[in-house]
């Protein structure tokens, strides 16, 4: 429910942990760093920072709840202190994005900080690290966040402080409700920057990162973990469930209604989110979960397509290598003329659309809002 930490460090350095900083102590050859956590914590957010550091703080003025002001409080070596003073102004537009998506910063009590660290990073609560070194995208690969120049630990573990933090899970086996929903975060700050298909274009770059050796679910009740995947299979998945739902008002009222009130400071299962996400869309979520998070099978369109008359042609759709219950529309495309079709496909049985055009040639399907593989069947 809450931490109280008492750190004694030689004279000259500075011990910096979670939430607010009570009181510094000054004793025999040593100062004692006294710092407090009131929100609810994880065990492994809690973290322990010395070093000859340096702090400057920010007061950030919410832009949802406009009575609310939030501390930024910035700790950095002494060398590095103009360079992060740079960096970290990348802050306050990532609060900005995730506050109008997600909700409130989860923990304004305990304020939000930045620590920096010898490694790469990680969610501590209200004391997230930082080791990114003050490059563009990650450790100065710019590939990782699809070109795009932000710096991506202060937002990738920063969106660990909605998921992961504020909704936990209660076995780690559901890890993945922390990272799918983080790594999604990532094309969240894109989509309020650029623009919605900027996005989705950020999410689908993922597509190469995904092995599906392993389901994104671990086993439960044994403290594993699931498979890797579920960083970018996971963003991938969430992408493919927003357009399932297919209702984007309805989509951000979800997310947002996750974090500021089904799910505020607590720990889930996967059974209780998907029965939130069955109930706040009022559609059939389960399958999708079901096939995306508990196994490794990616689903598969197969189609086959048949002249009816002049330019009309019958698409016939199926999906395979999907459990008995799945069910998803698709949209393909006329690439000549771009009309789109939408088609909702299931696992039982072909469904059969009509399609104007030569589909050999202009026949497309738009797996940027769905993550699938597409399978022609010639013998039909």
């Amino acid at each position: 429910e809450s931490v109280t930490m008492h750190i004694s460090v030689p004279k000259g350095l500075q011990a910096v942990s979670n939430g607010k900083l009570l009181s510094i102590e000054n004793l025999k050859g040593f100062d004692r760093f006294n710092w407090q956590v009131r929100n609810p914590i994880n065990t492994y957010n809690v973290t322990v920072n010395i070093g000859d550091y340096v702090n400057f703080k920010e007061l950030y003025a919410s832009k949802v709840n406009i009575y609310d002001t939030l501390m930024l409080d910035f700790w950095v070596l002494r060398n590095n202190l103009d360079k992060a003073k740079k960096q970290f102004q990348q802050v306050i537009p990532m609060l900005d994005c995730f506050e109008s998506k997600f909700g409130p910063y989860p923990f304004y009590s305990d304020g939000y900080k930045l620590v920096e660290t010898p490694y790469l990073g990680m969610e501590h609560q209200s004391a997230i690290a930082y080791g990114n070194k003050y490059l563009k995208g990650y450790s100065g690969n710019t590939q990782m966040t699809h070109g795009y120049e932000f710096d991506y630990i202060i937002v990738h573990e920063s969106g660990h402080e909605w998921f992961g933090n504020n909704i936990s899970c209660k076995d780690i086996a559901d890890m993945w409700i922390h990272e799918a929903f983080t790594t999604y975060s990532e094309s969240v700050f894109v989509e309020c920057y650029h623009g919605k298909q900027a996005g989705i274009d950020y999410i689908n770059s993922n597509i190469k990162r995904v092995r599906n050796k392993e389901p994104m679910q671990g086993p439960l009740g044994v403290n594993e973990e699931g498979s890797g995947d579920m960083y970018a299979k996971g963003a991938l998945f969430l992408n493919t469930l927003r357009h399932f739902i297919n209702n984007d008002s309805l989509w951000w009222a979800i997310i947002k209604k996750m974090n500021t009130e089904d799910f505020h400071h607590k720990t889930v299962d996967y059974n209780e989110i998907v029965q939130f996400f069955n109930v706040n869309s009022k559609k059939p979520c389960g399958p999708l979960f079901d096939q995306y998070v508990k196994n490794i099978n990616i689903p598969v369109l197969q189609y086959s397509s048949t002249k009816k008359r002049g330019k009309i042609w019958k698409i016939i759709c199926q999906w395979i290598s999907v459990t008995d219950t799945f069910s998803m529309p698709i949209v393909m495309y006329n690439e000549k003329t771009k009309k789109r079709y939408k088609v909702l496909v299931n696992s039982k049985e072909p469904i059969v659309a009509v399609f104007k055009g030569k589909p050999k040639k202009y026949l497309r399907f738009d797996t940027t809002i769905g993550y699938y593989n597409i399978k022609e069947n010639k013998e039909h």
